[in-house]
């Protein structure tokens, strides 16, 4: 196979929660009389670092206190996050890499136990060696989290893709030295993926091709 390892964004990528960080933010920002959003302007516009997407917004972080806004985002995602799940192929392509010998690992920009919550609800821990998120809630870059859980993992980079489905989830496996592979289901519209210059697929289905075709 050409590959050995996967590491896995989480937020849109394994778990089906765009609409609801639409939805959050769509509310927030009704609450401050800044309009509002729809997930499709969402997925046209949402970038890290999330401080500089809630600018984009409209947010006026120089008189609302960002870690404020932060926590009040959080609070509110976490109370409906169980009403979200995995995308569809997502826990069969996870099994099915697993029993092929592929070792599989998250890399998040969500909270760190948060993270591990959420991957334990959804029944899943066990096909994961290795899962890191940040030590805090802001959602910042991921990018030094990520050279700490290559070298954690001892893995060949050669042989190791990075699934996400952001331009940063790019950037990061550019930072790692790994291949990357973009998923049009989260928090990114296709559109804006195609752009990046990196393959983007529908399904997990084709991730799973991916992974099992024959090393170049």
């Amino acid at each position: 196979m050409k590959y050995k390892d996967v590491i896995w964004d989480w937020n849109g990528t394994l778990i089906n929660d765009a609409t609801l960080c639409a939805d959050v933010l769509d509310f927030m920002m009704r609450s401050r009389g800044l309009g509002g959003i729809r997930l499709e302007e969402y997925r046209e516009n949402f970038r890290f670092p999330i401080s500089d997407f809630y600018k984009d917004m409209g947010f006026d972080l120089s008189s609302s206190n960002f870690e404020e806004i932060g926590a009040e985002f959080i609070l509110q995602y976490n109370e409906r996050r169980f009403k979200c799940s995995l995308h569809d192929g997502a826990g069969k392509c996870i099994a099915k890499l697993k029993s092929i010998g592929v070792r599989q690992s998250i890399l998040s920009a969500s909270q760190k136990d948060d993270l591990a919550t959420a991957v334990k609800h959804f029944g899943i821990s066990e096909y994961f060696e290795e899962t890191s998120g940040l030590n805090h809630i802001y959602a910042t870059s991921k990018a030094a989290l990520g050279l700490e859980h290559i070298k954690r993992l001892g893995a060949d980079r050669k042989r190791t893709l990075m699934v996400g489905d952001t331009e940063h989830d790019a950037a990061v496996a550019n930072v790692m030295g790994v291949d990357c592979v973009l998923i049009d289901k989260g928090h990114y519209s296709r559109r804006r993926l195609l752009s990046l210059g990196f393959p983007v697929v529908s399904s997990h289905d084709e991730i799973l091709g991916i992974v099992e075709s024959q090393e170049q």
